[in-house]
């Protein structure tokens, strides 16, 4: 993951939601307070002490709304946003839909958020060595 990606991020208030937001700016936290990050992360290895801070976009309309600062963990994977010339919007690929109801679906029995990024890392390696 990288600047200006596109990413879902568990929405901490409820189990079952989730947001899209694109990546503004990453920081990691030092001794004397926040560094710029600009190295790209593996969403394999995600260091604990980096906040990233993205827009989140609206469902609503165009607009987005304002920018909010999230450590590494909630983030689910990063997507790819594909035009619907029809409706003129932006949707999910169908493979991110997937790797996102899988955590999704994880995180309801367990209520374990790291349990559900495992089982959602699982799936995205598999997809990915099948070359989806």
């Amino acid at each position: 993951m990288c600047l200006f990606d596109d990413c879902a991020f568990h929405e901490a208030t409820q189990l079952d939601q989730f947001v899209l937001g694109r990546v503004q700016r990453m920081r990691k936290k030092g001794k004397r307070g926040y560094v710029e990050y600009v190295q790209s992360l593996s969403l394999f290895e995600r260091p604990q002490d980096v906040e990233v801070l993205f827009l989140r976009y609206s469902h609503i309309d165009d607009r987005t709304e304002d920018i909010i600062a999230r450590p590494l963990f909630p983030l689910i994977c990063k997507v790819n946003l594909q035009i619907d010339k029809s409706t003129d919007t932006y949707g999910l690929q169908e493979s991110d839909v997937v790797v996102i109801k899988e955590f999704l679906v994880a995180l309801q029995p367990l209520q374990s958020w790291i349990r559900a990024q495992r089982a959602a890392i699982q799936l995205c390696k598999g997809m990915m060595h099948k070359g989806i």
